[in-house]
């Protein structure tokens, strides 16, 4: 079982380069699961989760916050 303090990144991870890569994500429930198809920015994608097509561009750093601020703790690693 993972703690809270296992689950937090550290400084060195939050600073990694792969946080600001940008990833698609589902604005109704925040899932990563997205299926793209054709262009993204035109309502051409589809959350595998709920089924929605309302899908945003952020970077990590950006959508883990969005998460916590939803569902109250940072999503699990």
């Amino acid at each position: 079982m993972k703690t809270e303090k296992s689950i937090a990144l550290t400084e060195k991870q939050m600073n990694s380069p792969y946080n600001d890569e940008p990833v698609y994500y589902c604005t109704n429930c925040l899932s990563l699961h997205i299926q793209i198809v054709g262009d993204p920015e035109n309502d051409d994608s589809l959350c595998l989760k709920c089924n929605r097509t309302d899908v945003e561009k952020t970077t990590i750093r950006v959508w883990r916050e969005l998460w916590k601020q939803k569902y109250g703790k940072y999503p699990e690693e």
